[in-house]
């Protein structure tokens, strides 16, 4: 089973919890993308000769209630976010563990004890931090882009071309970065799992 898979399957285990994340998070975005619209009417209305203060109450008063359903949904996706990390990271922990007393003599024989102290520990802890924020950020933007890309295309098509053509670019730039970084992440599990070794190696043999 590949790492994808392997991931959505304990992911998929919360599903509810999931569903709800994405409904919150979905209010959540879409309050902060009609929120500068909504600015941008009231300044329009104060740009006219004979402007409506009723108009300008009464979007006053929607930004208002955008704000307030905005703060709630916030707090509740990042609530759930948080519930969901824990509760993936504590499948895969027991996972692990299961696992592992399924494993032969052999196998505890050629490996490091400090590379199975580092999958148990620091390896899970990566999980929970992937979920919560990583999910929430890569949710967020993607529903960020959709929204405003929506919005963009509503208000100014030739504008939205604009920022079409620098998306490549973007693109580009953060393939870039990641696959400059992952040789660096893969060093860093490695020396942490030196690390495990030589401390249990040196807390064994302390007498």
């Amino acid at each position: 089973m590949g790492y994808k898979k392997w991931f959505f399957k304990h992911l998929l285990k919360e599903k509810l919890l999931s569903i709800v994340l994405l409904i919150f998070l979905t209010i959540y975005i879409g309050t902060v993308s009609v929120t500068p619209l909504l600015i941008g009417d009231i300044f329009g209305e104060l740009a006219k000769v004979n402007r409506s203060f009723e108009v300008i109450l009464r979007t006053a008063i929607f930004i208002a209630l955008a704000g307030i359903i905005r703060a709630s949904a916030d707090f509740t996706q990042s609530y759930m976010n948080e519930v969901l990390a824990h509760k993936v990271t504590k499948n895969v922990t027991e996972e692990f563990y299961n696992d592992l007393l399924e494993k032969s003599q052999e196998f505890f024989d050629r490996v490091r004890v400090g590379d199975v102290m580092a999958r148990a520990t620091y390896d899970t802890r990566q999980m929970n931090i992937f979920i919560s924020p990583g999910l929430k950020f890569f949710f967020e933007a993607t529903f960020t882009l959709i929204f405003s890309v929506s919005f963009m295309i509503w208000i100014s098509p030739r504008l939205t071309l604009l920022l079409v053509a620098a998306l490549p670019f973007y693109i580009v730039t953060i393939y870039n970065y990641n696959r400059k970084l992952n040789p660096i992440s893969r060093a860093q599990v490695e020396q942490n799992s030196i690390l495990n070794s030589r401390l249990q190696e040196s807390i064994t043999g302390i007498k």
